[in-house]
């Protein structure tokens, strides 16, 4: 279903309506797609690539042992998220799940190394596909490390 576009609108318009609302209320301790294991969203603090700027955005992370795997796919969107840019100007970043937050190092992944993340990222979540599809680009992969 997420994989349709009518499924993307419907989940992007989920974390837009409650995901969002929810989590700035309780200030990011509670977030519902998280929090009834919908989805392994995680609040990422960037800095802002341009602007300086400390920004904390929900985001979908693949766990992969101690690391997490961030795919940019913007719901299929032709652009990147802002974040992308915010991690390739500056990779330290923290990661806020709950009252968990994390120090983390970010590693843009690419060629043979973005190939095994690739099959990692669509096992965890099939959508993928469909979103590099339909954006007409490669979508960026980071891995972050503590």
């Amino acid at each position: 279903m997420a994989a349709t576009r009518q499924g993307m609108w419907l989940f992007h318009l989920f974390v837009q309506l409650i995901d969002l609302p929810v989590s700035r209320l309780t200030k990011g301790a509670f977030i519902p797609s998280a929090n009834w294991n919908v989805m392994p969203i995680i609040y990422l603090t960037t800095t802002g690539a341009k602007s300086g700027i400390q920004r904390s955005v929900p985001v979908l992370c693949i766990p992969d042992g101690e690391n997490l795997i961030l795919v940019g796919s913007n719901w299929g969107n032709l652009q990147n998220p802002g974040w992308v840019y915010n991690l390739r100007a500056h990779p330290q970043t923290q990661v806020r799940k709950g009252k968990m937050t994390k120090s983390f190092r970010a590693r843009e992944l690419h060629s043979s190394e973005r190939a095994v993340y690739w099959k990692k990222a669509v096992q965890f979540y099939p959508p993928y596909v469909s979103y590099e599809e339909r954006s007409c680009r490669s979508l960026p992969f980071f891995l972050l490390e503590p």
